[in-house]
């Protein structure tokens, strides 16, 4: 069996080496290792691995060779190596300690993922670089990958690694729901909030085999400002048209204690339920007498103002209540 290792050795094509464990020096590396480190094996043999390992991987390779007994089963690590000029390559090293003809060596494959590493660390700048994340969740409800999460789900994914996200986050009822909903076979688009932040959550159900669906991927957009900015412009218009009508109300010369009645009843729709007291002032600048003293009316009160037209103010949020709306601009009802 010993005589068939060199030709199996060469004839591979999986990049192999053999390494003395006694010294740490490599003895052999086949054709494929040669490429994938980028010397001929008369450079490599004789060599330390740590003279090829990057500088933060070196220790890696004395660990490995200082590993005792004969029987340790092998060993599995991602290490980067160096070429010729300085460039590194990402390699996933599988060795074990096997007897050899001059003692013990150290059997290595080595394959290149620099390919899959490279395209992970570029779709990670991406994301960590953008307010998007995205995650694969089964239908048990385990997040298999994710990339980009936001701080809050990080951290709860890292600290319950075995808690399905149904339980882990039903403080987010809309959230869950909407992932209930993608696993009954449904693309959904919408837009929540969590963590204090707006998201543009994409759900996209995958069926497996049977044609259930097995998985989920969700990709969810951070859209806190877009939402706050188009909360911003809501509260604008509606103030506009706000002014507009009071205006018109005058235009239509109505009397002054029925233009003060429905002035004051819509700014107090206007201001979420506040009563609105409003006084006329002498030139001083002292109330002199109340002109009106409104409450808002209830919601079923408000389909028709006078002359039959709809009270602008009961859609309206006053600028002091704006903060409520840039609290949860994005709030809706999920869809059904």
């Amino acid at each position: 069996m010993a005589q068939e290792r060199p030709d199996l050795f060469e004839l591979l094509n999986l990049a192999v080496t053999v390494t003395d464990f006694r010294t740490g020096r490599l003895r052999r590396a086949n054709a494929a290792a040669c490429a994938l480190l980028g010397r001929s094996e008369a450079e490599l043999v004789g060599t330390h691995w740590q003279d090829v390992a990057a500088p933060e991987e070196r220790a890696l390779w004395n660990e490995e060779i200082h590993r005792p007994g004969q029987q340790n089963p092998p060993l599995r690590r991602l290490i980067r190596l160096r070429r010729p000029g300085h460039s590194t390559v990402h390699v996933f090293v599988t060795s074990a300690t096997v007897p050899g003809p001059a003692g013990r060596e150290i059997l290595s494959q080595l394959q290149d993922v620099s390919d899959e590493i490279t395209a992970n660390d570029r779709l990670r700048l991406i994301l960590d670089n953008t307010p998007v994340s995205m995650f694969l969740v089964d239908r048990s409800g385990f997040v298999l990958a994710s990339e980009g999460l936001m701080d809050a789900t990080l951290t709860r994914l890292a600290e319950h690694p075995d808690i399905s996200v149904f339980t882990l986050f039903q403080d987010l009822p809309d959230a869950v729901g909407l992932l209930q909903d993608a696993f009954a076979g449904r693309p959904l688009h919408h837009v929540i909030e969590a963590f204090g932040r707006c998201f543009d959550l994409h759900l996209a159900p995958i069926p497996g085999p049977d044609g259930e669906v097995s998985y989920l991927t969700c990709v969810a957009t951070d859209v806190t400002e877009h939402q706050e900015t188009l909360a911003t412009l809501r509260t604008r218009s509606i103030e506009q048209t706000l002014v507009a009508d009071l205006g018109q109300q005058a235009l239509e010369g109505l009397d002054a204690t029925t233009m003060w009645a429905h002035a004051g009843q819509m700014l107090a729709e206007h201001l979420a339920g506040a009563t609105v007291r409003i006084h006329e002032l002498d030139d001083a600048g002292q109330r002199t007498r109340t002109l009106t003293d409104c409450l808002p009316r209830r919601r079923d009160q408000r389909r028709r103002g006078p002359g039959g037209r709809r009270p602008v103010g009961s859609d309206v949020v006053h600028p002091a209540a704006t903060r409520r709306e840039r609290a949860r601009p994005c709030c809706g009802d999920r869809p059904r």
